[in-house]
Order: structure tokens, then C-alpha cells, then sequence
């Protein structure tokens, strides 16, 4: 039995915990939400707080107690005063001394049984109105169930399930083989996956036809333990243009199935010349998981494959048979539409079904960090011609939506964005597929190397030196860069998306914070707020200029006097300050060193 650890002011009307007592009731232990419900210290008589017409069926509980669970209801005087029905689990511990209790709230557990219930009517409803067909697969009965809303397709073990379906030659016999590889992945309860084969009976009509299904699955875990796997079959007709990439596993991403990055560029660019030839439109998307490096380095590799999987599974079903998905980089995804001939009438609906979707499918699983995406469109022909001109407009329009906070969708429109060429020329086109390599900040770091040593010119220096300023809010997904003298007769340097307030207030203030710096030439602040305490100069610099995360860099001379700091930012937003990161920013700031004094 464990102990419940919620806090004691949501137990009140919640689950009420764990306590321990002996032969005379006296509680010798209670975890801190039973203290708190009944308002008492230890030791206590539980006994006292029962409700006196239970008082003699709880004592006989205890004489009667073993090692066997009793399960049963008894009435108690909450803190407040007020009367509570309480469900209690009672058992003698293995030396048979003492007395355990777990006890729960059951007005608590009829709420949550009859918003359970409601749930399940409401899922059942929407499972009515979907054209998808579903299936589950109970692990401990071995029992799979195939339905399309009420319709039940069918009810056996997943064996006989693979035999009536090859049997009645519902599956193409050239992809039985992938047809085997779902099956036994649903049968050994494997990660979540999504994996895809031609059948005849996903289509809904009644022709002999094979329809290429796409069968997205997850194992369902119950108090930590697999129970079921469960499903979704959707489909799209064979011979498709994107068929003969999905169907050649060399063309898939091994972990989501989903396109390479290859094949990704490769259907596209025969995307856009089939709707050029028919008069139609080509829509590039371009997602991007926000802090999903924050929830590898919080949860592990492991959860954050299994994160990527479910957000390919939601991408895949929403897209359908009206577009493919690739994943082109770590936490990055592109997805082509080829038949939304009607605009941003459809787009719009689908990209807040993606977005919503992806956070939905996490707000259980992980508390302190939101998992959701940001996301950039443009659009053939009217927004570019080519496939190049294209994914640009659309990978500018995703680093607009990162940049203004994330969690949001930006769509090109050429009066709001301004035309390519002036997009470029304003240096912000990045490639989001590159923006989070390490691989690429260290290619980035050698050509900084390569330029600050080829500059010899005092213009051509200062010209560099404000590129590469420009070029870290990009490569590092900052909003600003700043250097400060020590001297007010030296020039300052600032390349932010927001407004300085006090370039000086951080010189001004350095004493105040300088021994936190110490030897080391640097502090990061990832979350302002939790500078309150530790950094109250700094808290009341970043709550003033609205700065949430920060790392400052010493800049000292050879006897280790301060020249100046380099203040790097992120306004209105947190950052996890990676330690790969952290080390490329403190070489690039000194090689800057040189030009700034």
C-alpha cells in the first residue's frame, strides 16, 4: 500500500492517505494529509473522531485485524466539524504489532466515478461521429476488439484475429509480412508506434479495392502497469501519390514513421509540380516542439521518443489522406497539404487540431512543463513558386510564432511578413531543421572563429561583431545580446527584439552579485523568479525590463578588473540554460572581447 503524498489542503475532499495504530487505536503514525483532515497532532486516538453509532464496528475491525485486507465504511468528525464517509483498507503490518490504515474519501470517489462515467459517455459519443475505426487490446485476456462506433467488427484473441483477416484476404499479400509486424507489436504490448499496410475494409465502400491503412497505436498503463493497447485504423487510397513513399520503409524516420527528411523534400517538390501541371495549391507546415529539449533533460531520452511518437500519431491523424508528415529533425516536423484548395478556411481548423491535440495528449503525464507547439505556413502558388522560396516563407513564419512566445501559428501573408527577398535581407530566414543541432552551433562557432581572425579593418570588425550579436539570438533561441562597458566613454553594444531600459543597471549594480559570479566568469538565471531570493539585484533588474531567463559573462583584463559584461537574454519567456550552450556562448563572448574595447 503506498503512502499518498498529496498535500493536506487538497485532501480534504480528495484521497485522504495512510496512518499507522496500535491494538488501542492510538495512532502512532499519519502521513501529513490524515493530520491535516482531522486537525489533529500525533499521538492521537482515531478512535475519538469516529462517529459514535461506528465506534463499536471500528474497534471490532481492530481485535478482528490480520494480515488479510478488511475492506469497509466508517464515519468521522473532519476538522472542520462536518461528517465524512470514509472508505478504509485495514491490515496488520508483517510483524503483526501494528495496524495500517489507508483511508478514502468516498463523496471524493462517487465525484470521480460519476465524472468518469460522463467521460466515458462523452468519448463513446465522439467515437460514434469519428469515420475511423478503433481497437483495443486487453493484455491479460489476450482479447482484441475491432469497432467502428457502435459497430462491432470484431471480438477474439489477437491470433485469431491475424487468421480471419488473412483468411478472408483482407490484407494485401504483399505487405502480410508488415501486417504480422503490427500484430505482434500490439500482442508484446511494444512502445507506442504507428506502422502502415493495404486492407480491403477501411474504405467503406464496397469494392475489392486495397486502401493503404494506417494503424496508430499506445499501450495504456495503469497504476504503472501495461492493461491494454489501443487504437486507431485510418486510411487513404493506394496508389496515391505519397504511397509509394509511406509503403518503402527506406523513405521512413525509424522512430515515428513518418518521412525522412529526404523524402520529405522529395514528395514535396513532386507535390508542388503535379499542382502546378492541375492548377492547385501545395501547403507547407512546419512544427516545432516547444522545450522539448527541457523535456529530454527533465524525463529522459526514452519519454521524449515517446513523446515524438504520440505527436506523430495526432499529426498523422489529423493530416489523413489529405497530405504526409515528415520528420525532418530532432523535434521537427513538416507536413505538406495537397488538398486544401480552399485556403486558410481549412488550414486554420486543422493546425489548432494539431496544437490542441498535442497538448491534450500530455496534461496528464507530465506537471510542470505544457508540451505544445509552434508552428509556420506558406503556401504555393500565391506566396512562392519553388520549393526553396517555399519551406523559407514557411520555416520564417515558424521562427515568427517561436519568437513571439510559442505556442501559437503563424501564417505568411506577404503584407504582414514583407517579401522573401526582404525577409532574407533582414537576416532572420533560419533553417528551424538546424536551429537546435549542436552539430550546426559548431559550425556556426568555426566560421565565427574564421571571420573575427580574418577582420583586420576596425569597420570591417565592428561589422562582424554586430552579425554574429544578430546570429546568436538565432542559433541559440534568445532575444537578446548586449555588452556594457565598465567605461561610459566606450561604446555599448545591444541587438534585442525588446526595448533596453537601463543598459548600465547591471554594471551599476555588479558588486551586489558578484560573488555568485566568482571565479567562473558567468551566472545563468533560467527562471527570474528564482532569483528572488538568491539574486535580489538581478530579480528586481529582470522583473523591471520583463527578462525571465539570463546569463551574464564577465569580460576582465589580465589582472582580473572588469571591463565590461555581456548580457545574454530571453524576454517574457524561460530558458533552460544547456550546459553545450552555455560553453559555446562563453568562447564565442571571448573571442567578442577583443572588438568591443
Amino acid at each position: 500500500m503506498a503512502e499518498n503524498n498529496l498535500t493536506a489542503e487538497n485532501n480534504i475532499d480528495n484521497l485522504i492517505g495512510s496512518a499507522i495504530i496500535s491494538n488501542g487505536a492510538e495512532t502512532v503514525f499519519a502521513d501529513e494529509a490524515v493530520l491535516s483532515f482531522f486537525g489533529a497532532e500525533l499521538p492521537f486516538v482515531m478512535s475519538d473522531y469516529v462517529y459514535p453509532q461506528d465506534k463499536d464496528m471500528f474497534d471490532a475491525h481492530i481485535k478482528n485485524c490480520s494480515a488479510d485486507p478488511v475492506y469497509f465504511v466508517c464515519r468521522f468528525k473532519r476538522r472542520d466539524d462536518k461528517l465524512v464517509k470514509l472508505s478504509l483498507v485495514m491490515y496488520r503490518d508483517a510483524d503483526n504489532k501494528k495496524i495500517k490504515l489507508e483511508m478514502f474519501d468516498i463523496l471524493y470517489m462517487t465525484k470521480q466515478y460519476e465524472h468518469f462515467i460522463a467521460s466515458n459517455k462523452i468519448f463513446n459519443e465522439i467515437i460514434t461521429m469519428s469515420d475511423k475505426i478503433f481497437f483495443r487490446y486487453e493484455i491479460a485476456s489476450n482479447k482484441m476488439y475491432v469497432y467502428n462506433g457502435r459497430d462491432s467488427l470484431f471480438e477474439g484473441s489477437i491470433d485469431e484475429y491475424r487468421s480471419t483477416m488473412l483468411e478472408q484476404k483482407c490484407i494485401s499479400s504483399d505487405r502480410v509480412q508488415v501486417f504480422d509486424e503490427f500484430c505482434g507489436n500490439v500482442k508484446a504490448a511494444k512502445e507506442n508506434g504507428s506502422i502502415s499496410f493495404d486492407a480491403t475494409f477501411f474504405n467503406g465502400k464496397d469494392d475489392d479495392k486495397y486502401y493503404k491503412v494506417n494503424a496508430n497505436y499506445s499501450v495504456l498503463n495503469i497504476d504503472g502497469e501495461a492493461m491494454f493497447v489501443i487504437g486507431i485504423f485510418s486510411s487513404g487510397a493506394v496508389g496515391s501519390a505519397a504511397d509509394s513513399y509511406i509503403s518503402n520503409r527506406a523513405n521512413l524516420d525509424p522512430l515515428t514513421n513518418l518521412l525522412n527528411k529526404k523524402a520529405s523534400k522529395d514528395y514535396a517538390i513532386e507535390a508542388l509540380v503535379r499542382a502546378e501541371k492541375e492548377g492547385k495549391n501545395v501547403t507547407f507546415v512546419m512544427i516545432d516542439l516547444d522545450n522539448f529539449k527541457t523535456i529530454n533533460d527533465t524525463y529522459g531520452h526514452m519519454f521524449g521518443d515517446e513523446t515524438l511518437v504520440s505527436v506523430a500519431r495526432v499529426m498523422n491523424e489529423a493530416v489523413g489522406d489529405r497530405g504526409v508528415v515528415g520528420r525532418i529533425g530532432g523535434d521537427e516536423f513538416f507536413i505538406v497539404l495537397t488538398d486544401f484548395d480552399d485556403g486558410d478556411k481549412s488550414i486554420r481548423p486543422l493546425i489548432r487540431s494539431i496544437r490542441s491535440h498535442v497538448e491534450w495528449c500530455f496534461k496528464d503525464k507530465i506537471d510542470d512543463i505544457r508540451v505544445t507547439c509552434s508552428v509556420g505556413t506558406a503556401t504555393f502558388p500565391q506566396d512562392a513558386k519553388n520549393y526553396d522560396d517555399l519551406f523559407k516563407l514557411a520555416d520564417h513564419c515558424l521562427y515568427v510564432a517561436k519568437s513571439k512566445g510559442r505556442d501559437r501559428f503563424i501564417i505568411y501573408t506577404k503584407e504582414i511578413h514583407g517579401t522573401l527577398e526582404e525577409i532574407i535581407s533582414s537576416g532572420t530566414v533560419i533553417q528551424m531543421a538546424n536551429f537546435i543541432s549542436e552539430a550546426h552551433k559548431s559550425k556556426h562557432l568555426l566560421s565565427v572563429i574564421q571571420r573575427f581572425n580574418s577582420a583586420r579593418d576596425y569597420d570591417i570588425q565592428q561589422i562582424v561583431l554586430k552579425k554574429v550579436m544578430l546570429e546568436l539570438l538565432y542559433y541559440y533561441d534568445i532575444d537578446g545580446v548586449q555588452y556594457c562597458p565598465v567605461d561610459e566613454n566606450k561604446p555599448s553594444y545591444e541587438t534585442t527584439s525588446y526595448k533596453v531600459l537601463d543598459s548600465r543597471a547591471l554594471i551599476n549594480t555588479y558588486d551586489g552579485y558578484k560573488d555568485e559570479i566568482g571565479s567562473k566568469g558567468y551566472l545563468t538565471i533560467g527562471n527570474y523568479e528564482n532569483a528572488a531570493q538568491e539574486h535580489k539585484v538581478l530579480y528586481d533588474y529582470m522583473v523591471a525590463t520583463g527578462l525571465y531567463s539570463m546569463m551574464i559573462i564577465t569580460d576582465n583584463d589580465k589582472e582580473g578588473k572588469l571591463n565590461g559584461l555581456f548580457v545574454v537574454s530571453t524576454h517574457k519567456r524561460y530558458q533552460k540554460w544547456a550546459t553545450f550552450d552555455i560553453n559555446m556562448l562563453l568562447i564565442i563572448c571571448r573571442l567578442m572581447e577583443r572588438f568591443v574595447r
